[in-house]
């Protein structure tokens, strides 16, 4: 019988080649087809017990989610339901933000909110922009998919690690501050309409904030995420002019 699976987390060749591979070495499982258009793993399996084995060898990794085509159009999600767990890469590097921002305001003996959120800022967007800088083009194809922007320009996939790490700097060296609040709020607003649009469409595709080195799943945990970003920059905007 013939499997045909849409699977989220493919973003470039070398993805396909290692589906390619995965569905080659099971068991049962014969003349599989993968490419990066949807949909994008067609093959002929001997049983239900072979689709299940291809399904689970598919998503052993961590990195990719499979939604079985059934015949109609109906998408069936078949991989495992997203747990907190996924998320803990996320939370532990901000947590080592929040800490060395701490860390700064004991060095410096005086507490200031102002100075407390400029360093996370920085910190955050330097951090963050060197995960993206880890694997660039396969960060810039995967942001192309939900960023409103990058859809339309190519190269602003390529460019916005740099943004980031730009705007890192100012913020830890309290460069042109008011300018870069500015770009930081409309930044992450863009950004927040890109990510809202792929959650009321009900895709389901990675998120590409910490780059492609860690499979985290679209959701409201984006939105949070650069909503606190754009809140952070507004309030830094408003004491700047107080």
């Amino acid at each position: 019988m013939e499997l045909t699976l849409n699977i989220t987390g493919m973003t470039c060749n070398r993805c396909v080649a290692g589906i390619q591979s995965t569905a080659e070495a099971v068991s049962g499982v014969a003349n599989a087809v993968v490419q990066l258009q949807s949909p994008q793993l067609v093959a002929n399996v001997e049983s239900e017990a072979a689709a299940a084995s291809l399904m689970a060898a598919i998503g052993s990794s961590g990195k990719y989610r499979a939604s079985r085509i059934l015949p109609g159009g109906t998408s069936v999600e078949v991989s495992a339901p997203v747990a907190a767990a996924t998320y803990f890469p996320l939370m532990l590097i901000l947590a080592f933000i929040a800490g060395a921002c701490v860390l700064l305001q004991l060095r410096a003996g005086v507490w200031s909110g102002h100075g407390l959120m400029n360093d996370f800022m920085g910190l955050f967007f330097v951090a963050f922009s060197f995960f993206k800088l880890l694997n660039l083009r396969e960060f810039a194809a995967t942001y192309q998919s939900y960023d409103i922007l990058a859809a339309r320009w190519k190269s602003w996939g390529l460019t916005y690690p740099f943004v980031e790490l730009l705007l890192g700097i100012a913020f830890l060296l309290r460069v042109q501050l008011f300018a870069t609040n500015i770009v930081t709020l409309i930044l992450m607003l863009v950004g927040t309409i890109g990510v809202v649009r792929v959650l009321r469409s009900g895709q389901k595709i990675q998120c590409a904030c910490l780059g492609t080195v860690f499979n985290l799943p679209m959701s409201v945990v984006t939105i949070i995420e650069d909503l606190g970003m754009a809140a952070m920059a507004l309030v830094s905007l408003v004491v700047d002019l107080s």
